[in-house]
């Protein structure tokens, strides 16, 4: 959340804040509460992967995002399958 926040140029002292209310169990101010649901909504869409946060950043567009999410995903998938074969074939 940290590098979405960062790319959305939320700043440090609105975070501060945060952990304050956090902290003292004290009310968000509304504008904050709508910014950072806003941000939320945004890393569950971009996630926190460094090349999918810099692909909105550059451009927001979800699709990009979306299709470097799904290179990773099968990258991952035929990583697992090779360590897979290869176990099997070792043992």
């Amino acid at each position: 959340m940290k590098k979405v926040t960062k790319a959305l140029n939320i700043k440090d002292s609105t975070l501060n804040i945060l952990k304050d209310c956090f902290s003292n169990e004290k009310e968000v101010d509304e504008f904050i509460h709508n910014k950072m649901i806003k941000a939320f909504k945004t890393y569950l869409l971009v996630g926190g992967m460094p090349e999918a946060v810099s692909s909105y950043v550059k451009d927001g567009d979800y699709n990009k995002i979306f299709q470097i999410h799904k290179k990773i995903v099968f990258f991952l998938f035929y990583c697992c399958r090779f360590v897979a074969i290869t176990m099997i074939l070792l043992f």
